[in-house]
């Protein structure tokens, strides 16, 4: 029987992406049935080729922001006027994930009619990108219905997003699933940063130094679709995530391992194992810099990377060149 891992990438885009709170978990999971362990169709458990992702529960990350009495800021937001500018594939898959991470942040803070336009524009460019009838009336129909009912909006958002999951990897476009996860998870630390930087507060410090675990995992993920060739704007994206991981080489991160907790008829995980985190101000200010500078080039658009055709292509400072 082919063994599975089990990787966890947090945080993720909500709702399969909202805002985690846990670090890398790397397991074998040989204790799952294997009827169990092909679950595609999760928030918190999903697969790619022989390895199962696990994504923590959003209430984790939920009662940590609420705890330090997060408050609602949309300057923190993309503004939904710049998706009239993302025309290319990888602007359009990794955009969705930025505009989910703040539907994430959205939710979290009951703020229904923003929702709603985030969630608007987020189909807008799923449809652009093929997955047209995703969000149909009944799944917009039922995100009015749940407005002011921040579990049952949850919901919605959650289901929203397995479909365009589920539509891109059964229409062979894996690596637009891949877009989607890699954007959503550094909006997602884009809000950890500066929440980070700003209240020095520390489970957001020990949240923050978790994503070294979770970026290598992240790596892994969108590594097999790196092609300087073939996807220029994606690789030299990449290539940026690369120098983000050296920067988080001065985090240390003493790491428990306990088993996870499986429940495979809700088709959840919830992650057990500890860690303590050593972050200094210097590795934290140079970790805040980075993670702006991927946003902002992602955000304003600005992996203007030369298509083949035109052979113009850039090289991402400081970045990992030995890629081909």
């Amino acid at each position: 029987m082919m063994k599975l891992k089990f990787i966890n990438i947090s945080p993720a885009l909500p709702l399969l992406f909202l805002l985690a709170g846990c670090g890398g978990e790397v397991q074998q999971a040989e204790s799952i049935p294997q009827a169990d362990k092909m679950v595609s169709e999760s928030t918190n458990i999903y697969t790619l080729g022989n390895k199962v992702f696990i994504i923590p529960s959003p209430v984790q990350t939920m009662q940590l922001f609420k705890k330090i009495n997060v408050k609602f800021d949309k300057s923190l937001l993309n503004n939904t006027e710049k998706s009239a500018s993302y025309k290319s594939k990888f602007e359009k898959g990794v955009n969705i994930g930025i505009f989910g991470g703040d539907l994430g942040f959205i939710v979290l803070n009951e703020q229904s009619q923003e929702a709603i336009a985030y969630l608007g524009i987020i189909k807008k460019l799923a449809e652009e990108l093929g997955a047209a009838g995703i969000f149909d009336a009944v799944l917009m129909g039922n995100l009015e219905k749940s407005l002011g009912n921040q579990s049952e909006l949850l919901k919605v958002v959650t289901m929203a997003y397995q479909k365009c999951d589920g539509y891109f990897k059964e229409n062979n476009q894996a690596d637009v699933g891949a877009m989607m996860i890699a954007g959503g998870w550094l909006e997602s630390i884009h809000f950890t940063a500066f929440l980070a930087k700003t209240t020095k507060d520390p489970e957001i410090l020990k949240s923050l130094g978790e994503q070294k675990q979770s970026l290598d995992n992240l790596l892994m993920l969108v590594s097999p679709y790196y092609s300087k060739k073939e996807a220029p704007q994606y690789s030299a994206f990449v290539d940026d995530l690369t120098a983000l991981q050296n920067e988080f080489k001065d985090v240390h991160i003493k790491y428990q391992y306990k088993e996870s907790t499986i429940d495979a008829g809700k088709k959840t995980a919830v992650i057990n194992s500890t860690s303590d985190i050593v972050i200094s101000d210097m590795t934290l200010e140079r970790i805040v810099r980075m993670v702006e500078m991927i946003r902002t080039k992602i955000i304003e658009n600005k992996y203007q990377v030369g298509t083949p055709e035109s052979g113009n292509t850039t090289t991402t400072a400081g970045a990992d060149t030995t890629k081909k």
